[in-house]
């Protein structure tokens, strides 16, 4: 099983604590509730081409081929975020972005298998970034 590691000074990790106690909540739900609540604005980047600054915008819909099992199983991915260039229309995704949500819909593919139930025909995005508590 892998760890999820982050370095905090004393004074905060004894803060993080303190919120722990208070709240009588174990840290993996503190954490996976301030994870839950934050909220902000991804980066715009660089059109390779144009060099001008690129528009975070969603993509209202498109549709996501996972070779799964032998199989290419499409998924319709709702909300997905992509940098919109201003100046010559290029539209690009985070590559890092992109190879995660492969691997989280291979993930929720093995577990339709495992539980016996329906691949899912759409996703939307935003729900991906939901941690379960």
């Amino acid at each position: 099983m892998e760890h999820l590691v982050a370095t905090i000074n004393k004074n905060n990790k004894d803060r993080v604590k303190l919120k722990r106690a208070l709240y009588e909540i174990p840290m993996e739900e503190l954490i996976l509730c301030a994870i839950n609540e934050y909220n902000s604005q991804p980066n715009s980047m660089t059109c390779p081409y144009c060099k001008e600054k690129c528009r975070v915008t969603v993509k209202p819909f498109f549709e996501q081929n996972i070779d799964f099992s032998g199989k290419t199983i499409v998924i319709a991915i709702e909300n997905y975020p992509r940098n919109l260039c201003r100046t010559c229309g290029g539209e690009y995704e985070n590559l890092e972005v992109e190879s995660l949500l492969e691997e989280i819909l291979i993930d929720q593919l093995t577990e339709c298998v495992q539980n016996n139930t329906a691949f899912p025909e759409k996703v939307d995005f935003f729900d991906l970034l939901k941690l379960d508590i």
